[in-house]
């Protein structure tokens, strides 16, 4: 097969890379995003066209612009006209809530910001409070025109440079990433255009892309996992890259199929989804299938492989380094589980604590020297499993060199809690911890402890009754005094990146009383205290009812209120999917068609303090049932759809279909699950003028409850 990397020495940066491959290739697919596809001469095109729109509004090169935006066509076109003018992308998750966007907009002085336009009212809130994200522009739902500028009082200055056409240099900034933070706040680290043509040329290679190839964009762009193997690899080989946002098993088997997709760059929890399907799926076009951002089980690499017979590969990298080694293509030898050799012009040592390299064999600490890594953090260096040494990057994680030179991990090397002197493991206690039968999940970590240092803070996630005197009682006989937690916390599951690695910067804050106030209204629900009406007495008295009383009480019927007061916390709407496409198939009880146009979207319901989910809806509207203001404010608005309906008095009566209680299957990804997890589901249909306009689907992780 041919390989159409453009070469890196050849290259002035991301966007001249694009025009290469646009010249050989113009007219051929770039990427589908649903029902649009775009060409690498249209990409180019509307690429050129967004940095234009953003240079007159005054950006210049080295200006950091955060693109907040999901899987899509609308992020590789933001991404290469950021590239393009020389400013430096700042890709987030769309899901972050306003806090933790606050947070990275002012750590790194983003001035311009570019995002869905259902997130204008969060964009508002950022820019009223820092001064220096001057811009932002929202990016219509179908992505089938370009962003508008949000802040329309703003006047661009008049164009003095044409920054988009001069020659910046290849060592320029590219982008800025916040490390996952599973191990504590995220750090920012910055890699120039050099360090991310150099990753792409190479895994490119190593997988042998080119243009005949179909990628899965499926892992999130916003992860430098997701960026390099999922968009960049794709599109500068020449591929065509199917952007996925919405991670819905079935529809995923659909797609390779249809599409015979040859490479698949996904992390475990999808190959688990996958392998836990009814029905097997013809994957024979797949060529490669890579597996990073948590450990892939080896149950579910057996599974997967024996239903599809695909083998898993595994890659391990970091946002800091990228890419730094892949698994490779399986043979007939029996060996040991590893994540692979390292990528060619890396290197991977095995160190002891002073940093002399260990014996063949022997276990160490992993350090990885990398002409694709960043050099350093953007700021001070601070108390971290992870850091730069001289240049080389130390992950945090242990590990050791097998005879084949592939690297096998071993864990990772947490820091020690500091407890009035004393040095605490934590895998030490969280080994004591999950001792006890009623424990099925422990994370310890150390929370500030005035002039003492820290204590020990345990997380815990029980599947049977379990008390803090059982805890207490549980390490008194099994841990030294200072080594026991002083703060115990039970949850009913711990936070989790979209790559699966558990989030303990979620877990250290020890002071519940730091959350922002909210007041509750049994007709509206939760809103800040400040925007609300004075009625604590109200709040405080509620809040000692039954949570059943309390759902009772809510006079609107809709789920996301009644799992409000149910649960006693703000429940936010996170849009996973909202598109128009023709129906799949005949909906006769809504005199739908076949190929009829149709609005499907999916959400989760999920608690803002807690993290957790506590539904998962699935909605079909007939296209032609409601006015185009409502489907709008669908999109622009965090409400669910029986909000938007009691709002605009367009319901009548909801018709129940089905009750049924099974497995999470297909759902366990959105619902944070196994796959084995009972839930229930509830199906109904929404009638309007007589006839069913509405079809819902929801879906409850029954232990929630």
């Amino acid at each position: 097969m041919t390989i159409d990397v453009h070469p890196v020495e050849s290259s002035t940066g991301l966007f001249q890379s694009l025009e290469a491959v646009a010249q050989r290739s113009p007219q051929e697919i770039a990427i589908v995003d649903n029902n649009v596809s775009i060409s690498f001469s249209e990409l180019v095109s509307r690429s050129g066209s967004l940095c234009v729109m953003l240079e007159q509004a005054g950006l210049q090169p080295g200006d950091r612009v955060a693109v907040i935006l999901p899987n899509s066509l609308a992020f590789a076109i933001s991404a290469f006209a950021i590239w393009k003018l020389g400013a430096i992308l700042v890709p987030l998750h769309v899901q972050l809530l306003e806090e933790e966007l606050l947070r990275y907009v002012s750590d790194c002085g983003v001035r311009a910001i570019i995002t869905p336009q259902r997130m204008k009212a969060t964009v508002e809130l950022i820019q009223g409070k820092i001064a220096t994200a001057e811009y932002a522009w929202l990016w219509p739902p179908d992505g089938s025109e370009l962003p508008y500028l949000g802040n329309e009082a703003h006047q661009p200055p008049t164009r003095t440079t044409d920054y988009a056409n001069a020659d910046l240099g290849i060592d320029r900034p590219g982008i800025t990433q916040y490390s996952t933070g599973s191990t504590g706040f995220s750090k920012r680290v910055t890699r120039s255009h050099r360090q991310l043509l150099g990753e792409v040329e190479c895994v490119a290679r190593l997988m042998d892309l080119g243009v005949h190839d179909r990628v899965l964009g499926a892992a999130p762009f916003f992860h430098s996992y997701g960026l390099v193997n999922g968009l960049l690899c794709g599109v500068m080989s020449g591929s065509r890259v199917h952007a996925v946002n919405d991670f819905f098993p079935k529809d995923i088997t659909s797609l390779i199929e249809r599409e015979r997709i040859t490479g698949f760059p996904g992390v475990p929890f999808m190959y688990e989804l996958l392998a836990d399907l009814g029905r097997a799926a013809n994957f024979q076009s797949l060529r490669y299938a890579l597996s990073a951002g948590a450990p892939l089980s080896q149950s579910t690499a057996e599974k997967f492989r024996s239903k599809y017979g695909v083998p898993i590969r595994q890659l391990y990298g970091t946002t800091e380094t990228g890419v730094a080694s892949v698994e490779p293509e399986p043979t007939d030898e029996a060996t040991e589980p590893s994540v692979g050799n390292p990528i060619p012009g890396v290197s991977i040592q095995i160190l002891d604590d002073v940093h002399r390299v260990v014996a063949d064999g022997e276990q160490g600490n992993v350090a990885i020297p990398s002409p694709f890594a960043a050099s350093a953090y953007d700021g001070p260096e601070t108390k971290a499993e992870s850091s730069f040494k001289e240049g080389v990057f130390f992950p945090g994680d242990l590990g050791r060199l097998c005879s084949s030179g592939q690297l096998v991990l071993c864990g990772r090397r947490r820091g020690f809690i500091n407890v009035a002197g004393n040095k605490v493991d934590p895998e030490e206690v969280e080994a004591v911890l999950k001792q006890l039968p009623a424990v099925s999940e422990a994370i310890v970590v150390g929370v500030p402890d005035g002039a003492a240092g820290e204590k020990v803070k345990a997380v815990l996630v029980a599947t049977a009754p379990c008390t803090h005197s059982d805890v207490y009682a549980h390490c008194k006989t099994r841990l030294a005094e200072f080594k026991r937690p002083r703060s115990i916390e039970f949850r009913k599951e711990l936070p989790r990146s979209p790559v699966g690695k558990i989030l303990r910067k979620y877990l250290l804050d020890d002071d519940q009383e730091r959350r922002p106030g909210y007041v509750f209204d049994p007709r509206s629900g939760f809103k800040p205290a400040a925007a609300a009406a004075s009625n604590d007495s109200v709040t405080a008295s509620l809040a000692t009812l039954s949570p059943v009383l309390r759902a009772l009480l809510v006079t609107d019927g809709t789920i996301t209120k009644t799992l409000e007061a149910f649960f006693w916390e703000p429940i936010d709407v996170e849009l996973l999917l909202h598109v128009e496409a023709g129906s799949d198939r005949d909906y006769p009880e809504m005199a739908v068609q076949a190929k009829d146009p149709v609005l499907r979207r999916r959400v989760v319901l999920r608690g803002r303090f807690t993290g957790s989910a506590y539904a998962f809806a699935e909605t079909l509207i007939a296209s032609d049932a409601f006015p185009p203001d409502f489907q709008r404010m669908l999109i622009e608005g965090r409400k669910g759809v029986g909000e938007l309906l009691r709002e605009w008095r367009l319901e009548t009566y909801r018709e129940l279909m089905a009750v049924e209680h099974t497995e999470a299957g297909q759902w366990a990804g959105y619902l944070g699950l196994k796959t084995t997890a009972r839930v229930t589901l509830r199906r109904y249909n929404i009638c309007h003028k007589g006839r069913a306009a509405i079809q819902i689907t929801e879906v409850f992780p029954e232990d929630r409850f």
